[in-house]
């Protein structure tokens, strides 16, 4: 049996050649030369040990190991924008196209020019089908808080909007992040414990033997000011420590969470996203009931929503009393006003409201390309209650 002190000098002594390994190709990468003979001589070792300690320390071959790194740094090429697929190859050492774009695709399961396309879609954290409404002193609060502390939860019931307010922050900060923003969906997350290789996958890093994605990614992150845009983590709660030693040993890392529970960490400042504030019902119409009602952002929402089914209805004196009632029997949730007006052309707003009124399981989406826990309100639980 491997005793403790020999076998942390073994993983030591891995740590150390690795790390020299990676130094030396990325020098030799550079100068175009990154043949075995060159790196052996560089490190020091004969090609025959040069090739035992990569097979032993990587469980690949040395010229293996070296086509992935030239990988890796082509992937981080394309993801700046650094040129076309061609320059790119031609940067990490590749002189035949058709190879490179072969072995790129195995390794990362899309051709160069298509992981360059959805790494700058990427970079845009989400493509705007719908337009944000509200909101602004929530953005701004939470903009300021992301300047004082490095780990900040957004909390609140489920269909409140954390995941859309996370994405429109992120989206206005991104600037203030040197090395940017990464954006991690945990929903379809089952097991707490794939939230470190889920990241790791993120930030196009690879496991690796002898280490565990949470090492990996403190070795990645630990110069780098990045914020980390965890979404739904409430499931995977468990989790949360694997968080807080990354945010111990990566000081210029920032992490905003989306959840439906806190995490229960040290420095986490909690930030409750309310639903949206509603009405009451009017006793009477007039015209500047109707002007007042249009400045509460849950009916501004809903008209909104209701527009891009039914692009002539507007709130009227007729279907003012109605709307409000919608609003105010959904309690100003966002997307439970969003799949309510989603059915305006199935139901009046009067019919609506009764059928709410009577059955909230009405509230399923009719868009095919929403994702499923924003297809009903209840995100897998049984409906009748607004959760």
């Amino acid at each position: 049996m491997v005793s403790k002190s020999k076998r942390d000098k073994i993983i030591s002594e891995e740590d150390r050649f690795l790390e020299h390994l990676v130094q030396i190709l990325e020098k030799e990468l550079d100068s175009g030369n990154s043949s075995i003979d060159k790196i052996s001589e560089k490190l020091g070792v004969s090609s025959s040990t040069f090739y035992r300690r990569v097979k032993k320390y990587t469980d690949c071959s040395p010229a293996e190991y070296i086509k992935r790194f030239q990988l890796r740094k082509a992937a981080k090429l394309l993801s700046v924008d650094f040129g076309n697929v061609s320059e790119v190859a031609y940067e990490v050492g590749f002189n035949n196209l058709s190879y490179f774009a072969k072995c790129f695709k195995k390794q990362f399961g899309a051709t160069p020019g298509e992981y360059a396309k959805r790494k700058q879609l990427k970079n845009r954290f989400h493509v705007r089908t719908t337009s944000f409404v509200g909101r602004q002193k929530e953005l701004s609060e939470i903009k300021k808080v992301l300047n004082q502390h490095c780990l900040v939860t957004l909390t609140g019931p489920g269909g409140t909007g954390k995941t859309r307010i996370a994405m429109e922050v992120a989206d206005e900060v991104k600037d203030n992040f040197r090395d940017g923003v990464e954006v991690v969906r945990l929903a379809s997350i089952a097991d707490a414990a794939l939230v470190p290789s889920t990241i790791l996958r993120t930030f196009n890093l690879s496991e690796r033997p002898n280490k565990t994605p949470i090492e990996i990614l403190v070795d990645h992150l630990q110069d780098r000011e990045v914020l980390l845009v965890l979404d739904n983590f409430e499931h995977v709660t468990s989790a949360a420590t694997k968080i807080n030693t990354l945010l111990q040993q990566c000081p210029k890392l920032t992490v905003l969470i989306t959840s439906r529970e806190i995490l229960h960490l040290s420095g986490e400042y909690q930030y409750f996203i309310s639903p949206l504030p509603v009405p009451e019902i009017p006793d009477e119409i007039t015209a500047d009931t109707l002007a007042n009602l249009r400045e509460y952002t849950s009916i501004q929402l809903f008209l909104k929503r209701v527009a891009m089914v039914s692009s002539d209805f507007q709130l009227d004196h007729h279907n003012a009393a109605d709307v409000v009632t919608i609003c105010r029997d959904l309690d100003g949730l966002p997307l439970a006003l969003e799949l309510a007006a989603s059915h305006i052309k199935l139901f009046s707003p009067a019919e609506l409201a009764k059928e709410l009124g009577e059955n909230l399981s009405v509230l399923r989406s009719l868009d095919r390309d929403r994702p499923e826990r924003h297809q009903t309100l209840w995100g897998g639980q049984s409906p009748g209650v607004i959760i």
